[in-house]
Order: structure tokens, then sequence, then C-alpha cells
């Protein structure tokens, strides 16, 4: 990703069209039915939309992408699209190795770790335990990343693996989320789970700042998500209003319904 003055292009345009059209036909329509299961399409492997090529992709067409998404209106479907490849391709797209960014796949997440968990250097291999609740896209999720203390307190002590969740040890048990099943929250838990050497991001101890890393993108698409969920919540209230009747007459045309979407808006 490229980054330049945030001023919208030709490309910005055609990203747009392309996004809107396929949220408009495909997202939202099927949005409410997706309240038990993740959308397994749209988690593997995509081009770029509209064809745009990747040297020409740059944050403008990321907000883009984010806010046509959003527009559904559903956050857990939001969160099964984009939220662990969010939190979890980029750390490995900036700190992995060629091999690491060969072999990691869009269904990745972010696994946090938990001050009781246990690790063990055997070898080549690190031995790991640790359970975590509310993993996002954990039930689709090829690989994982898991930061763990490896050394002394403070930010120098951590390190960041990738975990292959099909590898031994691994266990992920589906989470019900009021509302937002469809964002594939899991239980993982890790018994002994052997991970290569070869498997960490980055240099020795870099592991604080990997973790750090995630923030930049995540920060960026938490805030454009809120703020157009919030335009589609007024949107919806707001149709709903000119709909609804109520003692012979609009919702709308009551003045204090008018008022309040005076101060919404």
């Amino acid at each position: 990703m490229t980054f330049s003055a945030l001023t919208s292009n030709d490309s910005h345009r055609k990203v747009q069209r392309f996004i809107r059209e396929y949220v408009d036909s495909e997202i939202t329509p099927n949005a409410g039915d997706c309240g038990v299961s993740t959308l397994e399409g749209l988690s593997r492997g995509m081009k770029l939309p509209a064809g745009v090529p990747a040297d020409e992709w740059d944050e403008f067409h990321d907000a883009i992408l984010i806010d046509e998404i959003v527009r559904c209106g559903y956050l857990g479907v939001i969160w099964g699209i984009k939220g662990g490849a969010t939190t979890g391709g980029a750390p490995i797209a900036s700190y992995g190795t060629p091999e690491q960014r060969r072999h990691q796949t869009p269904a990745l997440m972010l696994l946090a770790s938990l001050p009781r968990q246990k690790r063990v250097m055997m070898g080549k291999h690190w031995v790991i335990n640790v359970e975590k609740n509310w993993i996002t896209q954990g039930q689709l999720a090829t690989h994982a990343l898991c930061a763990a203390r490896t050394g002394p307190p403070g930010t120098k002590g951590l390190k960041v693996f990738i975990l292959d969740m099909k590898m031994p040890g691994i266990q992920g048990n589906k989470m019900y989320n009021s509302g937002v099943s469809s964002s594939g929250s899991t239980f993982i838990d890790l018994q002994d789970a052997v991970v290569p050497a070869e498997n960490i991001p980055g240099k020795e101890n870099q592991g604080f700042e990997i973790i750090m890393s995630t923030f930049t993108h995540s920060r960026l698409w938490v805030g454009i998500t809120a703020l157009r969920l919030g335009r589609v919540a007024l949107e919806d209230s707001y149709q709903h209003a000119l709909r609804r009747e109520t003692f012979g007459k609009k919702l709308f045309e009551n003045q204090a319904v008018g008022l309040k979407f005076s101060k919404m808006a």
C-alpha cells in the first residue's frame, strides 16, 4: 500500500463503484441470514477489487473498501469478512519473511497472550500452552498470530508466533455472540502446541512492536466502521419514521421526532 494525499481519483471511484455494486447485490441482501455462519467465500483469497494493480492501491482505496462493506449494516458480517484479516494480516506483510508471506492466507487472526500461559523452548521448537476467548474468524482461520512472553518483564520479552491451526495441540470451539454470530468468534485452546522457531516473524524480542503495528490499520477501520454504522442507523431510522404511522400521521410529522433527527444529523 502506498501513502499519498487523501484526494480521490478515477482509480478510487472505480473501486467504490465496484464494491458498492458487490455489497448491494451480494452482501446486504444475504446479511440477515448470516447470523450463525461466517461468509466463508469472502474469507479466502481474492484479487484486489475492480482489478486495481497492487502498486496502485493506497490508503484511500482501503478506506473506500471498508466504508462500502460497512454499508450492509450488520456488524457480525463486517467482522466475519475482514475482522481477523485486518489484525492478523498486516504484521505478516510487514515483519514476515518471504517464506512466511508466501504461505500466509487472509484467514488470519491475532491471539493475545495470557499472563498464566506456559511456553518452553525445546530445541528448535517452542511448546505453548494458552487459552483465549473471542477470537474473531477463528472458525475458519488457517493460521493465527500468538503473542507470548518468552523473556523478562517489559516490552523486550515478547515474541509473536505464527500458528498453523491444524497442528496438534490446537483446538477451537465455536462461541455464540448475540447479534454478531457471523463474526466466527472462537474459543482457542493450545495444549502443548509445538511451534517451530522459523514460525517467528520479525527480529528477536520484537513481539511488542509487531503487536502494536496491528493498531495502525485496525484503528482506521474501527473509526470508519463507527462513522458508517452511525450513518446507516440514521438513514434506517429516517426511512422508518417516514413509513410508520401512529395516531393517524407519520412519525416524522411529530415535532419531537423531527427534532431528534435534526440533532442526530
